[in-house]
C-alpha cells in the first residue's frame, strides 16, 4: 500500500456497509427480532422522508416567492448556525485543513471521512456504492444521494410537483444551466461556505448531469491539490 493512503480495502468496503445490514447479520435466525428492525427501519425511513420533502417544498416555495437570492438567505440561516458549527468541529485541528498526509491531520481526517460516510448511509441507505482512494483522494460514489438525488430520480422537477429549476447558469449551479433548484446547497454548503471560513472545499460535490447520474464526492488529502476549476465554478478563487 502506497505511503499516501489512509485507508486499507477492507476499510474502504465497511464504509458502504448499511449498519442495518450488521443487524440483519447479527440477528440471523431470530425472527421476531429481525421482523421487528425490520418494522423500524421502515418507519425511520418514513420519517426521513417526510423531513426531506417538508425542507425541499418550503424552499422551493421561497426561491419561487423571493429568487435565487431567497434560496441563499433561507440556506444561510441553517449554514451558519447547524453546518458551521459541525464543520468547526470536524475540522478542529489547529490550523484547519491542513494537508491530510502529516500527524496529527492524518488521524483525524480519516475520523472525518468515516464520519461522513456514516451521515451518508443514515440519509441515503444502501446507495453508500463504492469507496475508492487514491494518492490524492477519497471518493464515494453515492447512487443516489439521500435527498437532491432522491428526488431527481422521485420526480420532483416534473408534474405534479413541478419544484423549481434555476434556468441560468449561477455560482449556486455550478455554472450550470437548468439545475435543480435543492441541489444548489452543495455549491452553498461544501463549496463557498467552506472556502470563506478555512480557504478550501469540503468535499467536492459533484452532482450528476441526469437524473440516473450518482453523486461523486472526493475528499482531498491535500488542499493543495484541489483543481482551480471547482473554485471558479463557484464564483471563488483558490487561495494561494
Amino acid at each position: 500500500m502506497s505511503g499516501d493512503r489512509l485507508f486499507t480495502e477492507q476499510e474502504l468496503k465497511e464504509m458502504t456497509r448499511h449498519e442495518y445490514d450488521e443487524l440483519y447479520e447479527i440477528l440471523k435466525g431470530d425472527g421476531r427480532c429481525t421482523q421487528v428492525l425490520k418494522t423500524y427501519e421502515s418507519l425511520n425511513q418514513a420519517v426521513l422522508d417526510i423531513y426531506l420533502n417538508f425542507l425541499g417544498t418550503v424552499l422551493g416555495y421561497v426561491q419561487e416567492k423571493k429568487g435565487l437570492e431567497g434560496f441563499r438567505e433561507a440556506a444561510l440561516r441553517f449554514g451558519n448556525v447547524m453546518w458551521k458549527g459541525w464543520f468547526s468541529q470536524v475540522h478542529n485541528t489547529g490550523r484547519r485543513m491542513q494537508s491530510w498526509k502529516e500527524e496529527p491531520y492524518r488521524s483525524h481526517y480519516k475520523k472525518a471521512i468515516k464520519d461522513f460516510a456514516a451521515f451518508m448511509r443514515a440519509q441515503a441507505g444502501r446507495a453508500m456504492k463504492l469507496v475508492e482512494e487514491d494518492d490524492k483522494k477519497v471518493t464515494f460514489t453515492v447512487d443516489p444521494c439521500g435527498s437532491g438525488g432522491m428526488f431527481r430520480r422521485a420526480g420532483k422537477y416534473r408534474p405534479p410537483y413541478n419544484w423549481p429549476v434555476t434556468r441560468e447558469p449561477h455560482p449556486l449551479t455550478f455554472g450550470r444551466a437548468d439545475f435543480p433548484y435543492y441541489c444548489q446547497h452543495c455549491a452553498l454548503f461544501h463549496y463557498q461556505m467552506p472556502i470563506e471560513w478555512a480557504g478550501t472545499i469540503w468535499p467536492v460535490m459533484r452532482p450528476g448531469e441526469r437524473d440516473e447520474d450518482p453523486c461523486i464526492m472526493e475528499f482531498y488529502k491535500d488542499p493543495r491539490d484541489i483543481p482551480e476549476e471547482y473554485f471558479a465554478m463557484v464564483g471563488k478563487r483558490k487561495p494561494a
